[in-house]
């Protein structure tokens, strides 16, 4: 688990949570912002430790190439979810 809490950015403060939990097959991470500044768009990379690539993903468009999940209209809160 890696867990960030009230990080100072430009986009104002932000809380990100990331758990692995690979030996039941993904990844969860939670991204919060909730300024006025939020970002309109998120990109986070999570990548798995033995380079496979997940065959599911909620929360975001996953990029299977770079490892990333992109949020489009980011909200302020969003939960995403690898799955392998």
């Amino acid at each position: 688990t890696i867990e960030l809490k009230n990080v100072q950015s430009y986009f104002g403060t932000l809380t990100v949570k990331v758990e692995s939990e690979i030996n039941k097959g993904y990844i969860d991470a939670v991204i919060e912002c909730n300024s006025d500044r939020k970002p309109k768009d998120v990109t986070i990379r999570l990548p798995h430790p033995d380079g496979i690539k997940a065959v599911r993903v909620t929360g975001g468009e996953y990029d299977p190439i770079t490892e990333t999940v992109t949020v489009k209209s980011f909200s302020g809160l969003e939960n995403i979810r690898l799955e392998y």
